[in-house]
């Protein structure tokens, strides 16, 4: 037995012995102890959802005087089918962490309509889905699992309906469920871990396993100290997709392909399946899933490239910050262009015919567009690249990535609901305009500096995205044109977000994986300490808990400044680019020859 076996063999043996236990305790730790009732109350009140602005208030007490609901104005989180209103549950006495309701129905409403909400940190709203709904008829009964010290809840209502409610529960159950969605996740994560740790091995660098395991560790303690909006549309998409409604028919909050909305329901069908509720461990499971992508890209970066990029990539600021707590995942769809970019080289796949390559390297390119259409532009470019081949091969490269794209995004808007969703959500979407460099140096020279009414014309818009779209493809030909088509991918990643039109802190993270290639350039770290400052209202609120109000006040001074920080960070990536026509200019040859 050979010795690269041996060490396989061992990883893949202790992996699943990790995997086995944690499950066989998170089953132990799953199974529903006696549930104790603190509070149950009876009632046959109708409360009628609200259709306007009117404040309307309707009380009712149970036999213990201990449920109190109020259905007031409608709130600016609003659900897929609108909210006529909220009912307030409030407990006197010991907190709940298990809520049910039985309701009666004057139409047709699936559990996703109904929103819960819990407040926590003053402030802070989080918002859970029902995770348990029994139906029989025209009644409804709902679960949830809440934090331990829940004392309060509000049920959003769905516009257009009245709601008869029949009875409210209010009991403790002792399960800890983050515990079980720790465990659930490390039943998966650490056997990764370990597979990432024997593929690196070979390269004998203590420090690269060590970002490892300290990114691992960093984002799975932030997962569970809050999220963001986007969350609560992880979790709306993934009951949409496992009540087998359609997403893009039924809520504007998901712009990209399928395959990350089939994750999310995995993790909540897992979820569900060991009882768990709640935004903490639906949180820690997507975020575990995130976590093996970033692993799975950092080894490609040490593998191919250098080392030190990749720890500094696991360890910067804003990959911890945007994988644990906001949860992007733009590292799935630019692994998949790392590897499409690595079938090309036939030095790596020399048992692979040059046709073969370019139509696998193809595939992986359009289901990376399927994900999230970063490489949207990236195959069209392919035509002007001479290496890749004859004008034929080109032009088939091209039309088989954009044919599984078809094909993926066609399979999913097959009715006219889908289709009328999939166009305004998708094909229509516009991010928030007005924080970008490039439009913002325009409406300077044109005096008017931050004028929102300019952005909000059509013509400004296009204008902006036409400069974006001709400074990716010249930048990118530029690449190819200096030889380096094996790293042409990367000057796309840094000229896409470099000319973006919009640009927020959680862009950041689309360069990055391509700045660490030169860990030595200045501009690199600029763009870290820059990028890391525009999350630093953020990072300290949830890492640290500091009081913020002398930074944001400083925040929102350099905002109303001449350049903004996020600003300065597009500025850092157009010297990256400067800097990397430099390096392509003194080090020639890094061209792929498919051929």
């Amino acid at each position: 037995m050979s010795l690269p076996n041996l060490f396989c063999r061992r990883y893949a043996l202790i992996g699943g012995l990790c995997s086995v236990c944690m499950i066989v305790l998170s089953l132990a730790l799953a199974t529903p102890p006696q549930v104790r009732v603190l509070h149950h109350a009876t009632t046959h009140q109708q409360v009628a959802a609200l259709l306007g602005p009117n404040r309307i208030d309707v009380q009712y007490s149970g036999e213990d005087n201990s449920v109190r609901s109020i259905n007031t104005t409608p709130w600016m989180f609003q659900r897929v089918l609108g909210c006529g209103g909220t009912i307030s549950i409030v407990s006197p006495g010991e907190s709940f962490n298990r809520l049910e309701i039985t309701m009666q129905l004057n139409g047709r409403f699936d559990a996703w309509a109904f929103g819960l909400s819990v407040p926590e940190h003053v402030e802070d709203t989080v918002r859970y889905l029902a995770p348990v709904c029994q139906r029989q008829g025209t009644s409804m009964h709902l679960a949830w699992r809440l934090p331990e010290s829940t004392d309060r809840a509000y049920l959003e209502l769905p516009m257009g309906s009245a709601v008869t409610l029949d009875a409210i529960t209010l009991a403790v159950d002792r399960r800890s469920s983050p515990w079980i969605a720790g465990l659930l996740a490390g039943a998966w994560l650490i056997p990764g871990i370990l597979v990432v740790q024997h593929f690196v091995r070979s390269l004998h660098s203590r420090a690269f396993i060590a970002a490892i395991w300290a990114h691992t560790a960093v984002c799975m303690w932030l997962s569970t100290l809050g999220h963001n909006f986007d969350l609560q549309s992880y979790q709306l998409v993934s009951d949409l997709v496992l009540n087998h409604e359609s997403v893009y028919a039924n809520t504007s909050r998901y712009n990209y392909g399928m395959p990350w909305a089939f994750v999310l329901a995995a993790m909540e069908w897992c979820a569900r399946q060991f009882n768990l509720a709640g935004a903490m461990p639906y949180h820690m499971l997507v975020a575990s899933i995130i976590i093996l992508g970033n692993l799975v890209l950092a080894c490609l970066l040490a593998r191919n490239f250098t080392i030190t990029g990749a720890i500094i990539y696991l360890l910067a600021p804003m990959t911890l910050v945007l994988t644990g707590y906001h949860s992007q995942f733009n590292n799935f769809p630019i692994v998949l262009g790392i590897a499409g970019m690595a079938m090309l080289d036939p030095q790596l796949f020399r048992s692979y015919s040059g046709n073969t390559r370019r139509v696998i390297s193809s595939m992986l390119f359009g289901v990376s567009m399927w994900i999230k259409h970063i490489f949207l532009f990236y195959p069209a470019l392919w035509l002007s690249w001479d290496r890749l081949g004859s004008w034929p091969h080109r032009v088939g490269a091209a039309c088989i990535a954009y044919a599984v794209l078809a094909i993926g995004f066609c399979l999913f808007i097959l009715d006219d609901a889908s289709l009328e969703g999939f166009n305004a959500h998708v094909v229509h979407y516009n991010s928030t305009f007005g924080s970008a460099l490039f439009p913002n140096m325009l409406a300077r020279i044109a005096n008017r500096a931050m004028d929102v009414q300019l952005y909000q014309q059509a013509w400004f818009l296009s204008l902006c995205k036409a400069i974006w779209l001709v400074a990716v493809l010249v930048c990118t030909r530029a690449a190819f044109r200096l030889g380096a088509g094996q790293y042409s991918m990367f000057v796309y990643l840094i000229a896409f977000a470099a000319f973006a039109p919009s640009f927020a802190a959680q862009y950041t993270w689309l360069a990055l994986p391509a700045l660490v290639l030169y860990p030595r350039s200045i501009s690199l770290w600029a763009f870290v300490v820059i990028s890391t400052f525009c999350q630093s209202q953020s990072l300290l609120g949830i890492a640290l808990g500091l009081n913020l109000d002398a930074a944001a006040h400083a925040i929102e001074w350099l905002n109303n400044a001449m350049i903004r920080p996020l600003e300065l960070a597009q500025g850092c990536l157009g010297f990256a680019l400067l800097e990397w026509v430099w390096i392509f200019k003194r080090q020639p040859g890094f061209s792929v020859v498919t051929a």
